[in-house]
């Protein structure tokens, strides 16, 4: 079987894109290349995009007080308030306990308490408190809050990227042929 494909050879753009059968066999390529940068733009600003990461804290079994007062044990920065409440961490997860008179929402419904299901789980909780969101994260035995910003400086500060020109003399034509039986 034949494919004909295009290596884009652009830095900071991995892997390769197949192209249709077609007389010019660089059709398109400028248009995926520009679709691929903005999209590049909009996960970097997106909600789960870097930008507006503003904290990790990293946790071990006990409680943690937490808010905007550099007197809790994880301090939020921002706009949030003084004391909002308190983590509860044992080796089987993450619990929030919301400080009374202090709005807290999970799907846009206050809570008071929860259990942070973590990242890892089929359906992770990710709680807001003004423009900050907090969910927990699991890598091996290990719990973290992970901070968001959604009015962080950095989105609006965020300078646009600089690439090289689009050239279409750094584009690799070439034909892939597939072996009848696997190599390795």
């Amino acid at each position: 079987m034949l494919a004909r494909l295009v290596f884009l050879g652009l830095a900071g753009f991995a892997g390769g894109a197949a192209v249709a059968e077609s007389a010019d066999p660089y059709e398109g390529y400028e248009a995926g290349v520009l679709e691929w940068r903005a999209e590049r733009i909009s996960d970097l600003k997106s909600e789960t995009g870097y930008l507006n990461l503003t904290g990790l804290y990293w946790l071990e079994p006990g409680r943690y007080a937490f808010g905007a007062d550099s007197q809790n044990d994880l301090v939020f920065a921002g706009t949030a308030t003084p004391r909002i409440g308190v983590f509860v961490v044992t080796d089987d997860g993450v619990r929030v306990e919301i400080e009374p008179g202090v709005t807290v929402l999970e799907n846009d419904e206050p809570i008071e308490q929860a259990i942070m299901r973590d990242d890892t789980s089929e359906n992770p909780v990710t709680l807001t408190h003004g423009n900050l969101a907090f969910g927990a994260v699991k890598r091996m035995d290990r719990f973290a809050i992970r901070l968001r910003d959604y009015e962080s400086e950095a989105l609006s500060m965020f300078p646009s990227l600089e690439y090289y020109p689009i050239d279409r003399s750094s584009v690799v034509y070439a034909k892939l042929r597939y072996y009848d039986e696997p190599r390795v």
